[in-house]
């Protein structure tokens, strides 16, 4: 079967189909690079707080030994000794974070030398700090068996020679002074620049991702509310060229009316095409069989099932004068029994002939074999003085069609008034008289 042009099916659904599945897989890769980048994100922000973490770690173990120390030398009190070496032998803060920075496998020479510089100077700065300690430990008489690195720091010869005031004005000099700050800023620059870069990478990486996240959450967003779009629109197209036309459908086939393929889905269009092609056959069928149901076969006149058909139409007229003519052939039988029913159905077409040519109005739908030889006539509209015209007019074309037929007829003014069995029986009852009266004369 050839297709039929328009919009198919196939056509329909296949590229709707395709452009919603690729929507849906971009909107899936921005979801997973959104995922992805949320997690780099994560990562980012961890190491940040890691970073931050690993920095005030050392700024606190370089800035507990520092309080320790001074405060001993301050006040002589082996408290802050315990406080110094609990930093530097069991906390180790500062040598935790360098460890800690490592274990992030951090690719970056520069910075692991800026630690490495800053934690060499931080113990270098220790044995300053040791001097003090001692020279305060001597000042004081005090017994640092206890803290070995303290009571095994050997002061130089002109430190042994300074007198106890000396000795305890040196040792806070020593931690107090200009050189003791300036490695101690050297210290602190170097941590910064190393954890300072550090935190600063992070952060840009952390707001480049951020940025990235944003863009692909707007496309994402672009791409969903053009996906729903896109299903809005195929639905549409779904419910006009497929959902419309079937409810269509249901209402024409219930109404017994053709289907418009208007709009329609190509399919839809060849099946209500089909549907009308056999609808438009059955109608044709239902007409020839009815008209043959309908119809005498001999004469062509309509029969007895079409008279009561017409009657019954006649409750659609507006009111108006009727009439009712009846007719029975003479010599009928005489004609079939001498001459053969060739004969006699050639007089019964003669007969319906005449009946047409006089009562007809051009078509003859209001005439009527009835029976064997038996017709009949309605005529609407007219004057009873018109009717007994046209049965004088009958009774004269009798001759040029060969034939005899007794005529009887009834009429009444108003169709709505009168009774059609009445009628006929008023109709056939003149009839028979004309009837009998046609045999007292021969």
């Amino acid at each position: 079967m050839r297709k039929g042009r328009g919009l198919s099916t196939k056509g329909l659904l296949v590229p709707s189909i395709i452009v919603i599945a690729a929507l849906y897989a971009v909107i899936l890769i921005f979801t997973f690079l959104v995922d992805s980048i949320g997690r780099k994100m994560a990562e980012a922000t961890e190491k940040y707080i890691s970073y931050s973490d690993i920095s005030q770690m050392m700024q606190k173990g370089s800035d507990t030994l520092t309080a320790d120390v001074r405060l001993y030398v301050s006040t002589g009190e082996t408290e802050y000794l315990d406080g110094y070496f609990k930093e530097a032998n069991e906390d180790k803060n500062r040598e935790k974070a360098v460890e800690l920075l490592r274990s992030h496998d951090i690719d970056d020479t520069e910075l692991m030398f800026y630690l490495e510089k800053a934690l060499e100077q931080s113990r270098h700065l220790m044995l300053l700090e040791y001097r003090a300690m001692k020279l305060r430990a001597e000042a004081d008489g005090a017994d640092v068996s206890a803290y070995p690195e303290v009571a095994s720091y050997s002061l130089s010869a002109e430190d042994e020679a300074l007198t106890n005031s000396e000795k305890l004005l040196l040792s806070l000099k020593l931690v107090t002074g200009e050189t003791y700050h300036q490695e101690k800023v050297e210290i602190t620059s170097n941590v910064g620049n190393a954890l300072g870069n550090l935190l600063s990478a992070t952060r840009n990486e952390h707001a480049a991702l951020s940025g990235r996240a944003t863009l692909y959450t707007s496309l994402q967003i672009v791409f969903s509310i053009v996906l729903v779009i896109a299903l809005i629109f195929v639905f549409y197209l779904v419910f006009r060229t497929l959902v419309l036309p079937v409810m269509r459908y249901a209402d024409q086939v219930s109404d017994d009316e053709q289907m418009e393929s208007k709009n329609a889905l190509s399919e839809l269009r060849r099946l209500s095409q089909s549907y009308n092609n056999l609808r438009d056959k059955q109608k044709n069928l239902e007409e020839e069989l009815r008209h043959t149901a309908e119809t005498d076969a001999l004469t062509g006149l309509p029969n007895r099932l079409a008279q009561n058909y017409f009657f019954e139409s006649l409750n659609n007229w507006e009111d108006c004068p009727i009439a009712v003519v009846s007719f029975d052939v003479n010599g009928l039988k005489i004609m079939n029994d001498t001459s053969g029913h060739a004969k006699g159905d050639e007089m019964l077409r003669n007969v319906a002939d005449c009946i047409i040519a006089t009562f007809g109005n051009g078509t003859g739908k209001n005439c009527f074999r009835i029976g064997g030889d038996e017709f009949s006539s309605c005529l609407l509209n007219v004057t009873e003085g018109k009717v007994e015209e046209l049965i004088a007019d009958f009774r004269a074309a009798q001759k040029h069609y060969g034939i005899s037929v007794a005529v009887g007829y009834a009429y009444a003014e108003s169709l709505r008034a009168a009774d059609v069995s009445a009628l006929f029986e008023e109709a056939d009852g003149k009839m028979y008289a004309d009837k009998a009266a046609i045999k007292a004369a021969r």
